[in-house]
């Protein structure tokens, strides 16, 4: 396969012009590799901690909605780096700028990864008045919604002007988490994005205000998807940390109901980078007299590049003229796999690493589906990895026409999916470019500049490079629904990765690289690195 990377853009940023939409505007300036300096500034925390009473779910629960959290979006209790508790969804940097909202029986739950909680609920359809009573929200009686949101300051303090694309990634990511969790838990799951930003801060009971959510004290927040979720009865049986699988005989999976006496409605507090109980946590906005102010803002030299970043979110909050929608997978991913799944470290990814049949120190993962230790491989890892793409489909997309974002991956005979295949089900096999770096000349000396300081990814044994338009002023409805749904795709490809027990890792900045394969021509937006190894047999 010949692969040519080349310059895409004719304004190399912002500051050659301010025509054309925020959002292009935003693109265009982290496509010109601004660098975003260092980043030994004051750091904000990673995630939001909720004043008031709250309620802490159990971990490994069978179903429900705390089962749903805890698989995609929770903090692991046993991975903790650089004084950030890691999640289940990766995110560029450690940076975690997704905000969970959860809605049920009217009224909206604020989520916590890092504790594993649900605060005390207000009331929902935007009057933010306070709840009387609380208690877990219940798998059934008409759905619940999980609505998502972007914090983007946590991400500016890394990335500067380059943030747009990792944070619209990183939203991708926590909705195929939420997709491909939500059978395990008992739910079928559809997302949406495109709505105006405004109904949705209403549909959650958050409080509006100049084209944000403005908590007292805090960063604006920036609500763009909501996962709709329906109970259904029938689900997969749910594994224990050793794989095995659990036989539950209550379909709730949910504590029993607790009241709560009436009070303000919940406001964030901030967790130190040190934990919320370290000393110099800041205290609770709007609580003990704190008020605005409280969460120290960012660094002046970031001025300019939050205001880019949050002139193009404000932009897609208004609303596209068509709504997207994205199905959860046809076929749900191995359990196992959502339950293992995290970013391994590049020294299991590289090419040397497969060639030398050794990637470092043994990683304990929970076995592949199929496979039991000592024991012959899952039948889909013994492929050598994933597969040049096919021929692209006989009725081509025209260009500019949105892509179909509606498709889900799956298997005609219900075994596993190739990681490939399953992001070529999700975007478009015209969208993915399935290589071995090693055996493509040129493409690792290509690469390696425009990845964002990871040139280490041209050492990868393989790469799923995901495209989107190559256009330098892209439509920013298209770049929105571009964006996720790589995101999306990368993280099913990662689960079945990750089934066939190959260390994997997301990589999601790219500064202004398109690629052209034979006919098909578009702009890298995301990608994602697969090693040799299984980490099952041997490590």
């Amino acid at each position: 396969m010949l692969i040519d990377i080349e310059d895409g853009t004719e304004v190399p940023g912002v500051d050659d012009g301010e025509a054309g939409s925020a959002v292009a505007r935003a693109l265009r300036a982290a496509w010109s590799g601004a660098d975003p300096g260092a980043a030994t500034r004051p750091r904000p925390a990673a995630g939001r901690r909720w004043s008031g009473p709250r309620v802490l779910l159990r971990r490994g629960e069978p179903s429900g909605i705390g089962a749903l959290l805890d698989l995609a979006l929770a903090g692991d209790p046993e991975r903790v780096q650089g004084g950030v508790r890691l999640r289940r969804v990766p995110s560029a940097g450690g940076r975690y700028p997704v905000e969970a909202h959860v809605v049920a029986d009217g009224r909206a739950w604020r989520y916590d990864p890092v504790d594993h909680a649900l605060a005390v609920p207000v009331d929902g359809g935007g009057g933010g008045a306070p709840g009387s009573g609380g208690g877990v929200p219940p798998p059934g009686g008409g759905g619940t919604t999980v609505v998502l949101s972007l914090v983007p300051q946590r991400t500016v303090w890394r990335y500067g002007k380059r943030s747009l694309p990792v944070l619209l990634l990183d939203l991708g990511h926590a909705i195929g988490a939420l997709l491909a969790a939500a059978p395990v838990a008992g739910y079928a799951a559809r997302a949406e994005i495109g709505r105006p930003a405004r109904g949705l801060a209403a549909e959650a009971a958050l409080p509006w205000r100049d084209g944000a959510v403005r908590w007292p004290g805090a960063a604006p927040e920036y609500p763009l998807a909501a996962v709709r979720l329906d109970p259904v009865r029938s689900r997969p049986a749910f594994p224990d940390r050793s794989g095995a699988p659990v036989h539950h005989a209550d379909p709730s999976g949910v504590p029993a109901r607790a009241a709560y006496p009436s009070g303000s409605p919940v406001r964030p507090r901030y967790e130190h980078p040190g934990g919320a109980d370290a000393p110099g946590s800041a205290p609770i906005p709007g609580a003990g007299g704190a008020g605005p102010g409280s969460e120290p803002a960012l660094h002046a030299s970031l001025a300019d590049a939050v205001r880019v970043v949050e002139d193009a979110l404000a932009e897609l909050g208004e609303g596209a003229p068509e709504g997207v929608d994205f199905a959860a997978p046809a076929q749900a991913p191995p359990v196992a796999a959502v339950l293992e799944r995290c970013s391994s470290p590049w020294e299991e990814i590289t090419a040397a690493a497969g060639a030398s049949g050794r990637g470092g120190p043994p990683v304990e993962r929970a076995p592949a589906p199929g496979s039991v230790p000592g024991g012959p491989r899952p039948p889909s890892a013994d492929r050598p990895g994933p597969p040049s793409p096919p021929a692209p489909p006989e009725q081509e997309r025209s260009p500019g026409a949105p892509p179909e974002q509606s498709r889900s991956s799956g298997s005609p005979s219900g075994g596993p999916v190739d990681p490939a295949d399953a992001a070529r089900a999700r975007i478009g096999a015209d969208r993915v470019v399935a290589v071995r770096p090693a055996g493509v000349p040129g493409l690792g000396e290509a690469l390696a500049p425009r990845s964002c300081g990871q040139p280490v990814v041209a050492e990868a044994a393989h790469l799923l490079l995901l495209l989107g338009a190559p256009e330098s002023e892209p439509d920013p409805w298209r770049a929105l629904a571009e964006h996720v749904g790589a995101g999306i795709a990368a993280h099913e490809a990662w689960l079945w990765a990750t089934g066939q027990g190959r260390a994997v890792r997301p990589a999601g900045c790219w500064i202004d690289a398109v690629l052209a394969a034979g006919e098909r021509r578009g702009r890298l937006i995301h990608s994602l690195a697969i090693g040799d190894i299984d980490i099952h047999q041997g490590l």
